[in-house]
């Protein structure tokens, strides 16, 4: 927290604030979650309708924009008591509020600064200077984030959260193992075991410190007891680096615990390659071909915009690599990163790091001063970015975001902003995003690329079997059962192929492997619960129903499904045929299928039938 008088926020934890060493009773409930949502969007204007969905949801009262209103009140008078009218930490306008909040005072904000040194230590092979800002950064939380704090935008946020908590203890860890303190991270390592019991990597590490720290018999245990667990709970069988780490226990294996060579292949890249784990690349041909007339005409001197529009495991990573890649970029400067969802709240967060390639920083923003408008501070924010930008354009410049769907607001708002700058300069802006979620700035981004927006076909059934001969050798039986589950998805082909060597071929499976399983439902778990709900009702019904049949399993009216329909097509989770809808991937049908216990699914007939 701040020793300054500054105001300084805190989320990992029940949320607190404070002006040096007066903390502000922020109160609770729906209250103290209008003061985080503002605080995760600080220094942006968060619209009312943005408020009201992030407190309530999508069965907001009729009453929400009142109360809204006095929990503003309320929080403006805990913030600044003395303040006067009209100007304040809380400040409002037709368009919503915005909290003052300098970058750094937010400790969501300065886990993420860690997270990215962490990631540059790492790559320059630096590992005690690593070790250190992850363990800074585990100094931050204080306890679950945003403890008690209702609504779904903070249950969001909680769980983003927990997986990042998660990933810099694992890697701490593995640090401490590495360096040949195993001891001291055993106890913590069987408490991470016992709460996450489903995750491998975490069984792995503590029966790598166990081995480490000279118990090999209990490493071995430790194993047992990770295969029992997992068969028992999770009817899955230990996967291929579980299985080969017990190998390695069991034959003595000193190399255990090492860390690899150090690779730069997770941050932002001259010359772009998929990230590790991406889908292999195969079809597309049109696609590439008009990604590489617009690196061909940037070379020439004409600038422009490029937009991959594709859903979610659809391969645009991969198809940008193939794409920005080889004599298609040699006399190009390419800078590429990632929109990231924990770090949406940092202004040009993104652009900042697709810029970092080429030696290129934007400022940190800082606080607003009281009173100072908000429109003026954007609109020289974004004359910055322009005149950063074009003072590296020194040959054929093309800037790369991929998953811009998570990007933050401002760098979409630069985005825009920057294709002044290629009607006439060499830029060529490349940006791939699902569909969905839908953002009013990913609106105003894409509107201005329409002539070049590319939507990313499904895989055809012959560009499926390519890519599955990629993978390995199948039964043609396996293949074509995989390819027609998949639905033209290239990372649920990559999934269901992976999970061949311990599950056996697909046409075999009496249920959906687990690794299959998480892949699908990392994908459905990011649409709304409503279409969530839509879509395991669904599954009861066949791989394809009558709209009027999923009113009655919902118990909706037929209009109230316009919008949640609407959403399921637009990722493309189904497709309309004829007077309903069917499912674009059948393996998704299988999957929320199998979810269900056999119980209720009799129970769903039994209600459908009457």
């Amino acid at each position: 927290m701040s020793t300054g008088n500054s105001l300084s926020v805190a989320l990992l934890g029940e949320p607190a604030a404070c002006y040096g060493e007066r903390a502000v009773q922020l109160g609770g409930g729906l209250r103290l979650a209008v003061f985080s949502a503002l605080a995760l969007r600080a220094g942006s204007i968060v619209s009312r309708p943005e408020l009201i969905n992030a407190v309530w949801g999508q069965h907001a009262p009729v009453s929400a924009s009142g109360s809204l209103y006095t929990y503003i009140s309320a929080l403006r008078r805990a913030l600044e008591p003395d303040r006067a009218r009209g100007s304040g930490t809380i400040s409002g306008s037709n368009s919503g509020y915005r909290l003052s909040l300098a970058p750094d005072e937010l400790d969501v904000n300065r886990l993420v600064r860690l997270r990215d040194k962490a990631y540059a230590l790492r790559d320059a092979g630096d590992t005690d200077g690593e070790l250190g800002v992850l363990e800074e950064a585990l100094g931050l939380w204080r306890g679950e984030a945003l403890a008690g704090v209702p609504g779904p935008l903070a249950e969001a946020h909680r769980a983003r959260l927990a997986e990042a908590r998660l990933a810099v203890v694992q890697r701490r860890a593995t640090l401490v193992i590495a360096d040949g303190r195993s001891d001291e991270v055993v106890d913590e390592l069987i408490e991470l075991v016992r709460r996450h019991p489903a995750r491998e990597a975490v069984h792995g590490l503590l029966m790598t410190s166990l081995f480490r720290a000279g118990r090999q018999t209990d490493a071995l245990e430790a194993y047992r007891t990770a295969r029992s667990v997992l068969v028992d709970r999770f009817d899955t069988e230990p996967g291929h680096e579980l299985r080969t780490l017990h190998q390695r226990i069991l034959a003595g294996d000193m190399t255990v615990g090492q860390l690899p060579t150090p690779t730069r292949t997770h941050r932002t890249r001259r010359t772009p390659s998929p990230a590790r784990g991406s889908t292999p690349f195969v079809g597309r041909a049109e696609v590439v071909a008009r990604v590489r007339a617009a690196l061909a005409a940037v070379a020439e001197g004409r600038g422009g915009s490029v937009w991959i529009d594709g859903p979610a495991g659809g391969g645009k990573t991969a198809l940008l690599a193939e794409a920005l890649s080889g004599d298609a970029v040699a006399t190009h400067t390419v800078a590429w990163a990632c929109g990231d969802e924990l770090t949406q709240q940092i202004p040009f967060h993104a652009l900042d790091k697709c810029l970092d390639d080429l030696g290129a920083r934007l400022p940190r923003p800082a606080a607003s001063p009281l009173g100072a408008s908000a429109g003026a501070q954007a609109t020289a924010a974004m004359e910055h970015v322009r005149q950063v930008v074009g003072a590296h354009i020194a040959g054929p410049l093309v800037l790369v975001l991929d998953d811009l769907h998570w990007a933050d607001p401002e760098s979409l708002a630069a985005w825009h902003q920057l294709r002044g700058l290629t009607e006439h300069r060499p830029l060529l802006l490349v940006a791939a995003a699902r569909p969905l979620p839908c953002r009013r700035e990913m609106h105003l981004a894409k509107a201005f690329v329409t002539a070049e927006a590319l939507p990313l076909p499904p895989l055809t059934e012959q560009e499926a079997h390519d890519l599955l001969g990629r993978l390995g050798e199948h039964p043609a039986a396996a293949a074509r059962t995989m390819v027609a589950l998949a639905g033209g998805n290239p990372a649920y082909l990559v999934a269901m192929a992976e999970a061949v060597p311990q599950h056996g071929h697909a046409h075999r499976w009496r249920s959906v492997p687990g690794p299959v399983v998480a892949a699908v439902v990392r994908h459905v778990d990011q649409l709304s619960p409503l279409v969530g709900e839509a879509l395991r009702a669904m599954a009861l019904l066949g791989e394809t129903c009558a709209v009027a049949d999923l009113a009655v399993a919902t118990n909706t009216p037929a209009s109230g499904l316009v919008d949640v329909l609407g959403e399921a097509l637009q990722a493309g989770a189904v497709h309309a045929e004829g007077s309903g809808v069917r499912f674009s991937q059948p393996l998704v049908r299988r999957v929320l299928y199998e979810s269900v216990p056999p119980q209720l699914r009799l129970a769903a007939y039994q209600q459908f039938a009457v």
